[in-house]
């Protein structure tokens, strides 16, 4: 099976912007990772979270950075990611000072940016914007959170300088930052949303897990002998440990 590390093959050119990532997880989920260049460097966008979070008026525009990377590392937090959080905009804060100017740049991100995948649901972006109008009548503000829908970006308010509060619940998106060493196999693979890249760490954790349940083992009888003893070995070493601690117990009264 022919392996290579992130680092190494982006240098050498194997991957690049675009190219799909499959990561397995313990539980038998499977996502579909993207590989995308962006002014932060590589990242890798997911699929929208299976559970959706609630954004509640005033509490979650305040929360919503906390709620979005919460859940997003809840369903897609990996060994294979140096870190994970929900997709933002380039800016997660936005301030508009009229409403003609909050059309425009929702104008702008609709043509920018890669939300062109009309068969993900709804899904809210770590990013959320104030928008400020006047007339003869007075002046308001509005505190919206920024989603996708359909290939587009909206922004819905969630609270309002005259009273009115909403609620909504979104998926939302992650966006991960791989480790340069991260693992992945190369061969027969393509880097397409058919042949993706398939990356390792989460496979070694199952296999693992089937050992455990006596299931069988792709690493063979030597690694699953070695790994027994392993075992052995540390649970000797915990009831060694309980008996000290109740030997000072005893000691104690």
């Amino acid at each position: 099976m022919k392996t290579n590390t992130f680092k190494k093959a982006l240098d050498q050119g194997v991957i690049k912007g675009g190219d799909h990532f499959l990561v397995k997880y313990p539980d038998g989920m499977e996502a579909l990772f993207r590989l995308l260049k962006t002014e932060k460097g590589y990242v890798m966008w997911g699929p929208p979270t299976v559970e959706e979070v609630l954004f509640k008026g005033k509490e979650g525009y305040d929360h919503l950075f906390e709620l979005a990377d919460s859940q997003a590392r809840k369903e897609y937090a990996n060994d294979v990611f140096q870190d994970i959080h929900a997709c933002s905009l380039p800016e997660r804060e936005y301030q508009f000072e009229t409403y003609n100017a909050f059309l425009d740049a929702l104008y702008e991100f609709r043509k920018k940016y890669d939300f062109s995948d009309t068969s993900m649901q709804s899904y809210a972006l770590a990013s959320r914007c104030v928008h400020y109008d006047s007339n003869s009548s007075g002046s308001w503000f509005d505190f919206r959170m920024f989603r996708v829908y359909g290939g587009g970006v909206g922004a819905d308010i969630l609270y309002g300088s005259t009273g009115g509060t909403s609620n909504y619940s979104y998926a939302v998106r992650p966006e991960a930052i791989p480790k340069s060493t991260m693992e992945f196999i190369e061969e027969d693979c393509d880097g397409s949303e058919e042949r993706p890249w398939i990356c390792l760490g989460s496979q070694e954790r199952e296999e693992f897990s089937e050992q455990s349940k006596g299931g069988t083992s792709t690493k063979g009888e030597d690694a699953m002998s070695t790994d027994k003893e392993e075992l052995m070995s540390f649970i000797q070493e915990g009831y060694n440990w309980l008996k000290k601690l109740e030997e000072r117990v005893q000691n104690l009264k």
